[in-house]
């Protein structure tokens, strides 16, 4: 019985008749309990949520919030009912750290506009934590029947870990730019078929061709076939080892010829895709032209050394400047080198004594080449290079260097070495050729000195010979006997070309 009353009662006032209606509540209470479940689900639903979610009324307290709402903000749904939003518990922030005004926070965003608002990111500084708590902010309007705001509802989503790990990313991409930038190297990304796929050049001077002519077409569409074919071996090198290092390539670009040493590495893939090789080209030209002046500079120390030994065991000037010249060429590496001396003829004139690398007919036509730079050095006294011209055909012609021979009454003659324009030589390396047409000079002077003591028979084996009590008397006091110790006193071959 929903409705009532008691018509007539006994002598003890009991009911005896009732007036009264009834009605069927089953659909009402139906909906009740689907009503309670509803409640029930959506308050699951918002305490198991990764997100934040805040409610507040229209004066921007807070009516209610669930559990990542309190995780996020720092304060339990209990502790935030009645709080408003510039509660001065928490403060929001910018995203470059500076405080957000009023105006900007979510729920007064809301409240201003009437309308959602998204995606915006800001920090909530708390007062137990050193760092501010990062999140993603959106929110929304609920308006009543009338279609006024009745309340606002804001999500919170913590991106701390997220915008810690950007900030990771952007310091490590700002520290790879900065390494990059330090380095003086050309970095390219490149395939197993050799297409160009990234680059980066600090020095884009260096570049063979300007990106937009290489970036996806392959080396061989590029560069020259030498180079090209070096760079592919080298990425089959790396291909089969994972890595690749010391091939070189030469380049002819605008200032000039230039050498570059290739280091290669495979690049990991993560989707399984054909290989890529990171390649690295190292300028090394001043390091290839520091080799190629130190090659010269022992070759002309070999050939000091072995001219040294051959004037020494010269028996004519004749011996002595083709054993000189032969060395130039076995030893130094010269195309060729020949050496004249001046006549003693009424008319002085330079006559060619010794060669080598060349036979008379070359020679000939060699000397008219060299005649302007001979001139020079037999008129100065001075070393001349003479840099070599292109032939007909474009070839590079030979550098010539003439180096006068001095006399004891100006210049006896000239030692002249030729060789390709690789081989020119510089300030370093034409030293020892320098001191070795000097020591040529002085050979000269000792084989003119040595020929009057062998007619005469005044030399150290006719001494020996002449006067023997006194060569030994004179070993005994020395200290030396027998004899090795004489072999010892006199250089090598001396007593026999007397004997001679």
């Amino acid at each position: 019985m929903d409705r009532g009353r008691v018509l007539a009662r006994d002598a003890d006032g009991r009911p005896l008749r009732m007036l009264g209606t009834h009605m069927d509540m089953s659909d009402a209470m139906q909906a009740q309990l689907a009503l309670r479940g509803n409640e029930e689900r959506l308050r699951a639903l918002l305490d198991n949520m990764q997100a934040g979610v805040v409610v507040h009324d229209t004066d921007t307290r807070v009516l209610d919030a669930n559990p990542e709402a309190g995780r996020i903000l720092g304060l339990s749904p209990q502790q935030m009912r009645g709080r408003v939003a510039i509660d001065p518990y928490w403060a929001l922030l910018h995203e470059d750290g500076t405080p957000l005004p009023l105006a900007r926070y979510p729920v007064h965003q809301v409240l201003a506009l009437g309308a959602p608002m998204g995606h915006q990111v800001m920090g909530i500084r708390r007062p137990d934590l050193p760092d501010p708590v990062w999140a993603l902010c959106n929110g929304f309007p609920l308006h009543d029947a009338e279609g006024r705001v009745a309340q606002v509802v804001v999500t919170f989503s913590d991106i701390t870990e997220h915008r810690r790990a950007e900030q990771q990313v952007r310091a490590a991409q700002r520290d790879l730019a900065a390494t990059l930038a330090a380095i003086p190297d050309l970095l390219f990304e490149l395939d197993l078929e050799g297409r160009y796929h990234d680059y980066h050049a600090s020095r884009a001077d260096l570049l063979a061709v300007p990106p937009e002519a290489f970036l996806g077409r392959r080396v061989a569409d590029v560069l020259p076939p030498d180079a090209a074919d070096e760079i592919m071996a080298a990425l089959r090198e790396a291909h089969g080892k994972g890595y690749c290092a010391g091939r070189r390539i030469l380049l002819d670009l605008p200032q000039g010829r230039l050498w570059f040493e290739l280091s290669v590495a495979t690049k990991p893939l993560t989707d399984g895709g054909p290989p890529h090789f990171m390649v690295l080209s190292r300028d090394i030209t001043d390091r290839v032209r520091a080799e190629e002046q130190l090659r010269r500079l022992n070759a002309g120390l070999r050939v000091l050394g072995h001219c040294n030994l051959a004037i020494g065991q010269a028996a004519d000037r004749l011996a002595l400047l083709s054993a000189v010249c032969q060395a130039l060429v076995d030893q130094g590496g010269h195309r060729l080198a020949w050496a004249g001396l001046v006549d003693d003829t009424a008319t002085p004139a330079l006559q060619p004594l010794a060669m080598a690398g060349i036979d008379p007919d070359g020679l000939a036509h060699a000397r008219a080449g060299h005649a302007g730079a001979v001139d020079q050095a037999l008129h100065t006294g001075q070393p001349v290079l003479q840099a070599g011209q292109a032939t007909a055909d474009g070839a590079a012609g030979d550098t010539v260097l003439v180096l006068p021979l001095p006399g004891p009454q100006g210049v006896r003659g000239v030692l002249v070495v030729a060789g390709p324009q690789a081989d020119a030589c510089d300030a370093e390396a034409r030293a020892p050729l320098e001191e070795l047409a000097r020591n040529v000079a002085h050979g000269l002077d000792a084989l003119r000195a040595r020929l009057p003591r062998r007619r005469s028979g005044r030399g150290p084996a006719s001494a020996r010979r002449r006067f023997p009590a006194g060569s030994a008397a004179i070993r005994a006091a020395s200290g030396h006997r027998g004899r090795a110790s004489r072999g010892r006193l006199r250089p090598r071959g001396w007593g026999r070309r007397v004997r001679a």
